[in-house]
């Protein structure tokens, strides 16, 4: 069952519900989401007889800028499983964008059209409780009209190498 835009505009109300009758199993998600011009708003409940899980998200947006929110709770255990930000800004030729996962994974990528020929991307990420930090960097050059050639490469000594032809 599906409501939306019916008691305000940008708001969706989902329920979908589950039985398989050869397992017995039974659950549901309610789901709701509100979506007006600067912001976003989102839940999902799952709905479990073991515990609910709580799913929640907030996007705002302004000017270019996206500030953004995830987070997921276990009624179960009575614990934040999920705690999740980012923040990004995006221009005509550039995009920056950055995250923290669980307080524990911090990064960032970076994104420059350089010119109408070449684009290039960095990112780089940092795991504070292993001490981990993963690397990468990206370029594309546009040989001609409907030819490109890209390249990747990160920490780990992993290349990648493309040739792109439309037709």
């Amino acid at each position: 069952m599906s409501w939306e835009n019916k008691l305000a505009k940008g708001l969706k109300l989902t329920l979908d519900n589950i039985f398989v009758p050869s397992t017995g199993k039974k659950g549901g998600k309610l789901k709701a989401s509100y979506k007006p011009d600067c912001f976003s708003l989102g839940s999902n409940i799952d709905v479990d007889f073991s515990g609910p899980t709580i799913y929640g998200w907030a996007v705002l947006a302004f000017e270019g800028w996206l500030a953004g929110y995830q987070m997921s709770f276990d009624t179960d255990k009575c614990k934040l499983s999920q705690n999740n930000f980012t923040l990004g800004y995006k221009a005509a030729d550039f995009q920056l964008h950055t995250h923290v996962n669980d307080g524990a994974e911090f990064g960032g990528s970076i994104y420059q059209k350089v010119n109408e020929k070449i684009e290039m991307s960095i990112n780089l990420t940092r795991t504070a409780r292993s001490n981990n930090t993963r690397f990468g960097i990206a370029a594309k050059y546009k040989l001609a009209c409907r030819t490109s050639l890209c390249a990747k490469g990160n920490n780990a000594s992993l290349i990648g190498l493309g040739y792109t032809q439309t037709l």
